[in-house]
């Protein structure tokens, strides 16, 4: 038997039963970083902790982690910082000269990337739309990346509803 180490994300926090347990109002912070811990077991027991741990909120994160726990929650928290900074603009922790391309849909843009400098090679972060008839964006993808510009930091995707053209729901997913 080989015991393995496996990393698990938490993914959902209840606000229903976090508010059960703290009295007040409970609000969860939509750009808060995951949690990740680490269980080591034995490899052949990896189908009935993943079930066990998505019935309890995480999602499956890596294998064999190379990286310590304390760096990963470290590291998730400073890239989703990275990319809630950068949404607007980029500016501060961010070199001059940045260079910034939109294409466009039929009558709105489907893609917005900015690029270190106009040679347009390294990419640090780009927005997608996805539109639909009326050319509402339905959904809206924003990600950050890494200094190379080719490994994705933090990815932030709100999915949206209308009536009409007029927005009724958004959710946020981030990764």
């Amino acid at each position: 038997m080989v015991a393995t180490t496996y990393r698990y994300r938490w993914s959902s926090l209840s606000s229903v039963q976090l508010g059960r347990n703290i009295p007040g109002a409970v609000v969860i912070g939509a750009t808060a970083p995951g949690i990740f811990v680490d269980v080591t077991v034995d490899s052949t027991a990896l189908a009935d902790l993943t079930d066990y741990m998505v019935s309890q909120g995480w999602v499956f994160s890596a294998t064999s982690p190379t990286t310590t726990v304390e760096t990963a929650n470290a590291t998730t928290a400073a890239a989703v910082r990275k990319l809630v900074d950068f949404i607007g603009a980029p500016s501060e922790g961010y070199t001059s000269g940045a260079y910034r391309v939109i294409t466009m849909g039929a009558v709105a843009p489907s893609n917005i990337t900015w690029w270190t400098d106009s040679g347009a090679t390294v990419k640090i972060f780009e927005v997608n739309y996805t539109r639909n008839a009326a050319h509402c964006a339905t959904t809206v993808q924003w990600k950050v990346y890494d200094a190379p510009g080719t490994t994705v930091l933090a990815t932030v995707t709100d999915t949206i509803s209308y009536s009409g053209i007029v927005e009724t729901t958004r959710t946020r997913t981030i990764a």
